[in-house]
């Protein structure tokens, strides 16, 4: 929400910020989508799954594009207060909700080590 804030504002806030509230939906939606892929197992790492997802990728883009839609048409983006963000703004959201996947495999990098040391 303060990126959003800083970006429509020119200074980190949470004063009320159309943009601020469409970067925390972004933001949140798609580190959700990423997400989903760390979760395709809870112990493997996502980069060593040897198979591939067809219909995940597919849910993922098509979420994306459904989040996308949201924000972007008018009727809906009033509905939900959304502001119009730029390519600056999806760039942020892309960046921040693509944490969630190097912060998960850190976590699944401790459980394997810890459940190695105690077997």
């Amino acid at each position: 929400y303060g990126i959003g804030h800083a970006f429509e504002f020119g200074a980190f806030g949470f004063a009320d910020s159309g943009h601020g509230i469409t970067m925390a939906f972004l933001t949140l939606s798609i580190a959700e989508i990423f997400h989903s892929f760390n979760m395709r197992s809870r112990e493997k790492s996502l980069f060593s799954l040897k198979t591939v997802n067809k219909t995940l990728i597919f849910a993922g883009i098509a979420s994306f594009v459904l989040t996308t839609l949201v924000c972007e048409i008018p009727f809906l983006a009033n509905a939900f207060s959304f502001s119009h963000v730029g390519v600056k703004e999806y760039l942020a959201a892309i960046g921040l909700g693509f944490v969630v996947i190097p912060v998960v495999e850190i976590v699944k990098l401790i459980r394997r080590k810890a459940g190695s040391k105690s077997a």
